[in-house]
């Protein structure tokens, strides 16, 4: 077997790309043109590629949203599995691009993915908890999660988690008798000059000043 119908075979890079950039035409065509190349070819070969092609697709989803679309490789398996005349192996093909396409399109998914992950956040900011924590709680991959931070509140993990707590400081500071100690507990900085030192980099100034400075505005007013 020549190279480049090897190639055509186990070599699906190019259709992964497109079903991430969502360009269902253009994945269609390349799977199309690869599979004219085995229109002479056996039924095993056949077989072969969508086995490849089923795999790639899997495996790529997996590694750019983080969650595997198990649903799909069980149905994908059905079909390659079998004998393949020429037409059903770019009708299956097809489909399968399909579906994972629709799979990269369930924003929603992604939306509760977030959401689940910022009320855990906000229900544990004063635990020592990690990105690995959290993933695991929403059961999504770390670089998923890491990801979609950034993609849809605009900061990093970490950055949203120091502004959370901060925000619950302010909070505490603004309505509350408690320590500058306590505080630090409570909003999970695990120590009071941590605390200090990230509050003043936001504030311009330590906690205790800040309270001072609001509660002399209040009396002012």
């Amino acid at each position: 077997m020549n190279r480049e119908l090897l190639q055509a075979i186990y070599d699906h890079r190019d259709i992964c790309t497109a079903v991430e950039r969502r360009q269902e035409e253009r994945a269609l065509e390349l799977w199309e043109e690869k599979a004219r190349l085995l229109s002479q070819e056996e039924p095993a070969e056949r077989s072969a590629m969508l086995e490849a092609l089923s795999q790639s697709l899997y495996d790529y989803i997996l590694r750019v949203q983080g969650a595997a679309p198990v649903e799909f490789r069980h149905a994908s398996r059905e079909m390659y599995t079998r004998t393949l005349p020429q037409a059903a192996l770019v009708g299956h093909g097809a489909e399968m691009i399909r579906q994972y396409i629709r799979r990269m399109n369930e924003d929603g998914r992604q939306d509760d993915h977030i959401r689940m992950a910022c009320c855990y956040i906000a229900t544990h900011l004063s635990e020592p908890f990690t990105l690995e924590t959290v993933a695991k709680h929403v059961f999504v991959s770390k670089c998923y999660l890491c990801r979609m931070f950034r993609n849809q509140t605009g900061q990093s993990f970490s950055q949203y988690v120091t502004a959370q707590r901060l925000d619950r400081a302010e909070h505490l500071l603004r309505h509350s008798g408690l320590s500058i100690d306590r505080i630090a507990e409570q909003c999970g900085f695990g120590s009071a000059a941590y605390f200090a030192t990230t509050f003043r980099r936001r504030n311009g100034m330590a906690p205790s000043a800040w309270r001072r400075q609001l509660r002399t505005q209040q009396k002012a007013g």
